[in-house]
């Protein structure tokens, strides 16, 4: 029995569903921001308890480690502010990229404009971290 012939196959069709869905995984740039919208009200829950603030880098964080364990609720599921901001910066990373293949520029510098706009939206009682480190709330 010749196993090379069903071996080939097996690979050279796995390669070809690898090839199929490649596109389908990129999303466009309105599906992005389509999903960072969808999140904002659970973003804006946390920012405005002081689970999370927003940074200089263009990306959430938690105020303090101990906060990442934290419940919260994002389209009603329950979820820990660890998941929460995973998925906030999987999403922005990937909008940044998008932005920066754009205006050909560097993500990290759309990143951090982001970051510094972000800084003049907060609403009073949200925080914002520095670029030294320090976290600031704003009045």
């Amino acid at each position: 029995m010749n196993i090379r012939p069903a071996r080939t196959t097996l690979m050279l069709g796995a390669l070809a569903l690898l090839l199929a869905a490649s596109p389908a995984l990129a999303r466009s740039k309105g599906q992005v921001i389509g999903s960072l919208k969808a999140r904002y009200p659970a973003i804006k829950a946390a920012a405005s308890s002081g689970l999370i603030g927003e940074t200089w880098t263009g990306y959430p964080e938690a105020v303090s480690a101990a906060n990442l364990g934290k419940k919260v609720t994002d389209r009603g599921k329950t979820i820990t502010v660890q998941q929460l901001l995973q998925a906030e910066g999987a999403d922005r990373r990937e909008l940044y990229q998008i932005i920066a293949k754009e205006q050909n520029t560097s993500a990290k510098l759309v990143a951090e404009h982001n970051g510094k706009r972000k800084l003049k939206t907060l609403a009073s009682g949200e925080y914002y971290k520095l670029q030294s480190g320090k976290w600031i709330r704003k009045r």
